[in-house]
């Protein structure tokens, strides 16, 4: 994380305990915009300091000075120091913000999870002053939930912890062979703690090096083949060392899953050998094997991408030779579900535009939210024609890339879409999202969904079941009854590679690759650094045995097009 990065949350930090604290409303909003101006990643430190931009004053400007100087700001380890740590956790409680959490703390005087949790089963929240017994139940939820997934980390997290801990040893020992292994390397979605797997005839060396890591907390076990660490976010990291002609064995077992690894060593035993982490075995004998493609060819098998490996078919593919040829990165031609300053993005179009052709992306499809979408300045009618005015400006300028217009349109409570149809008919394609009303239940939400999905003009289910990783729960509905819908009215389901979306499953995506159903990866990309974020689409997509030929991305302009217009003739 460089300085700017580290500066940004540092103020969106800020402006919560200058809330939490009672101060002027005005300051932390200060606060949450000069982090989005750090986050769009337009000036480094040293450009703002030499020309401030709008809305850095002198104190502001004093913070960014102070900072670079320092990498510490003292206003803020002052009010650290004032409030307690729990508060913080209290804030990840769906529902509660920081005006809520003070009351709490004011009145209550509630500082961490357990006194929240203790007052609510007291029924003392139900009669506090904006709370009341529903808030009081949604609290409780959301304390089981947080409760569920404790020491739990993004896969986005996980993996930038990860890679630079791959880095920082490959800089100190050479070139030697060090891998990403457990669910981190099978890309699911949460993990629980980083596994790392090195090969060396020298294990002290890597070891003693590994513990000099700048991120370190503390060390939980030392060994010369395993070492564990936990880093100053409490994340646990294991680095295991092997001898280079076991490495190929070693990082099978260590990549998992627990169960493709019992159905490999079933089928080992069935051939006359053993296998575990230390080689394959024929009788006391293991021949050398420094990848995993020998451990896979000796077997008799194709070799199967870790993304597959949770004991879910893939191991009857690679006995018959029919591994999916997993969609890749190149194959991707190019991405919708862009937002931009039209609504509540933070990259202008042309911006946009520009990054995507930048990323080797030969369309980009923009979509800001539609005009029920008060909370993200939703476009009305009028600025619509104004967008799309500007698209047909820069379309005309530009042959080689063309941006596509489209909306993500709310799908209201009663399952219409945002905007009547003589406007809908005018988009190149129409994303239809749930953002409001979650707490329907199974029934009526399944059907606004189904509705939506049934509107003619509706070409992508957008984020569809409304999760959000480790903060909530999605909405109830009966999602294979959707998902059919889609499949039959050719609606696409979106991937959605927003690191706290991750939103279609890839379970749901395994289930339903063979029924006809089309997918297309999303980075719901709201400035031009997160349109990124499609490699995380692409990461649940290859663990849903996707292939090019089911997903939208892979399609050139004009047969995109086609797909969402040809949609619309047949449904009507």
């Amino acid at each position: 994380m460089d300085q700017r990065e580290s500066l940004t949350a540092v103020f969106h930090e800020m402006a919560v305990l200058l809330e939490l604290a009672g101060e002027n409303p005005f300051k932390a909003r200060a606060y949450v915009s000069a982090a989005r101006f750090l986050e769009s990643g337009k000036l480094s430190l040293s450009e703002i300091l030499e020309n401030p931009p709008h809305g850095f004053g002198k104190s502001l400007i004093d913070k960014v000075r102070e900072f670079s100087r320092t990498n510490r700001l003292e206003e803020f380890d002052k009010l650290k120091e004032k409030l307690p740590t729990g508060l913080f956790e209290l804030l990840k409680i769906p529902g509660l913000g920081p005006k809520k959490v003070k009351i709490l703390y004011d009145q209550l005087k509630i500082s961490n999870i357990h006194e929240l949790e203790t007052a609510c089963k007291s029924e003392k929240l139900a009669s506090l002053k904006g709370f009341g017994a529903k808030t009081q139940r949604n609290i409780m939820e959301g304390i089981d939930f947080i409760k569920k997934f404790k020491g739990s980390y993004l896969f986005s997290d996980a993996e930038n912890i990860a890679a630079d801990i791959v880095r920082f040893l490959k800089d100190k020992l050479g070139d030697i062979p060090i891998s990403i292994a457990g669910s981190l390397r099978r890309k699911k979605e949460i993990v629980k703690d980083v596994d790392l797997l090195a090969a060396s005839d020298g294990s002290a060396l890597v070891m003693k090096t590994f513990m000099q890591y700048p991120g370190l907390e503390k060390i939980l076990a030392e060994g010369e083949t395993k070492t564990s660490i936990v880093l100053g976010n409490g994340m646990q990291i294991d680095l295991r060392v092997v001898s280079p002609e076991s490495f190929g064995p070693a990082l099978c077992h260590f990549t998992g899953s627990k169960e493709h690894n019992t159905r490999l060593r079933s089928l080992a035993l069935e051939k006359g050998m053993k296998l575990n982490e230390y080689g394959l075995f024929t009788g006391k004998t293991s021949f050398p094997m420094a990848t995993e493609d020998e451990v896979f060819n000796a077997l008799g098998l194709a070799y199967i991408p870790p993304e597959l490996r949770e004991d879910l078919g893939e191991i009857d593919w690679a006995i018959q030779s029919k591994i999916p040829i997993l969609v890749e990165k190149d194959d991707l031609i190019g991405i919708l579900h862009v937002h931009t300053t039209y609504s509540d993005g933070r990259g202008k179009l042309p911006e946009m535009a520009s990054a995507a052709q930048s990323l080797g992306f030969k369309w980009l499809g923009i979509s800001d939210h539609s005009k029920s979408a008060h909370y993200a300045n939703g476009l009305e009618i009028e600025k619509l024609k104004i967008q799309w005015s500007e698209i047909d400006e820069l379309n005309s300028r530009n042959r080689q890339f063309r941006i596509l217009k489209g909306i993500e349109s709310d799908i209201l409570p009663d399952g219409s879409l945002d905007y009547p149809d003589e406007i809908l008919s005018k988009f190149d394609f129409v994303i239809a999202s749930v953002h409001t009303n979650f707490g329907m239940s199974i029934e009526e939400m399944t059907a606004r969904m189904i509705k939506a999905v049934e509107n003619p003009y509706c070409g992508i289910l957008g984020h569809s079941s409304g999760r959000l990783l480790l903060m909530r729960e999605g909405y109830e509905s009966d999602f294979d009854r959707v998902l059919a819908a889609c499949v039959k009215c050719r609606v696409a389901v979106e991937i959605n590679g927003n690191p706290l979306r991750l939103d279609l499953d890839w379970r749901k995506v395994r289930a339903f690759r063979d029924s006809g159903l089309k997918f297309i990866i999303t980075p719901d990309a709201h400035e031009p650094a997160t349109l990124a974020h499609v490699r995380y689409g692409l990461g649940i997509a290859r663990k849903g045995a996707l292939e090019k030929h089911h997903l939208l991305n892979c399609l050139t302009v004009d047969e995109i097009v086609e797909f969402f217009h040809s949609g619309r003739r047949q449904s009507t």
